[in-house]
């Protein structure tokens, strides 16, 4: 946006047409001029001022273009569509419903909605099971697959939540963070959280509100992080090609690999 005016400067009852823009953007004033130039700048933009004598002033706010169009994922949710921050979207995985409805419906007609218990697969999902073993597997492996007599099926999903702490109430473990298998960590995790917990009671001197007061937020970012890595290797073992048994970062462990 640029505003010329044929003055000697441009003063703050000149702001109206950027005020608009500001609002739009959900920047605050109070209408000093200082205030809506730190606005600009933690946008990611500058001002830019020119004055000549006899010519006028010419005032120029560069905005960023990211902070007036940002890229979207669009999400449809039953009849709602959400559009979500593309920099917030780390992966978009199709799921195909129809085929995972088909492969969780057991040979009795039932439709399970987390797993199926072996014998109970349809036949065809177990003989797609076996080709696939192999024509993708590793000789020794593929024949373990395929002699297995009874495969059964178990979704895997993971999931977080904001807090930990609820008043007196706590969740530990697979209670607040269910993780991939792919850093065999929830066993440690729920026996990191109870140490904690054990040690800020002990530091709170039986203070429950305090000691989870305390608690909380450590807990919360070792669990946030164990989640991020869980994906991160699910997706370079399943779907990518960055899986290296040899490659250290692949190692088990609850704060990193290998510990």
């Amino acid at each position: 946006m640029k505003r010329r005016g044929h003055a000697h400067h441009i003063g703050v009852e000149d702001f109206g047409e950027l005020l608009e823009v500001f609002v739009e953007l959900g920047l605050h004033s109070n209408g000093d001029a200082g205030v809506r130039n730190h606005d600009i700048g933690a946008a990611g933009g500058r001002i830019e001022l020119a004055a000549s004598p006899g010519q006028g002033t010419r005032f120029t706010v560069r905005l960023p273009l990211t902070t007036a169009l940002t890229q979207v994922v669009l999400v449809k949710a039953g009849a709602r569509i959400c559009a979500l921050p593309a920099v917030m979207v780390e992966h978009v995985e199709h799921v195909y419903g129809e085929r995972l409805a088909a492969l969780l419906t057991d040979t009795s007609g039932r439709q399970r909605s987390l797993s199926v218990p072996p014998g109970a697969i349809a036949d065809r999902f177990v003989d797609e099971l076996r080709a696939a073993a192999e024509r993708d597997l590793p000789a020794a492996v593929a024949e373990v697959v395929v002699r297995a007599a009874q495969p059964f099926v178990q979704v895997v999903v993971d999931a977080a939540v904001s807090r930990m702490a609820y008043g007196r109430i706590c969740l530990i473990g697979d209670g607040a963070f269910t993780v991939r298998p792919h850093t065999a960590a929830a066993t440690a995790k729920a026996a990191a959280d109870g140490w904690a917990l054990a040690r800020c009671l002990a530091a709170a001197d039986g203070d429950v509100d305090a000691a989870l007061a305390a608690w909380e937020p450590g807990q919360l970012e070792l669990g946030a992080r164990l989640l991020a890595r869980a994906r991160d290797l699910g997706e370079r073992s399943q779907f990518g090609e960055q899986w290296d048994p040899r490659d250290v970062s692949v190692d088990f462990g609850l704060y990193g690999p290998g510990w």
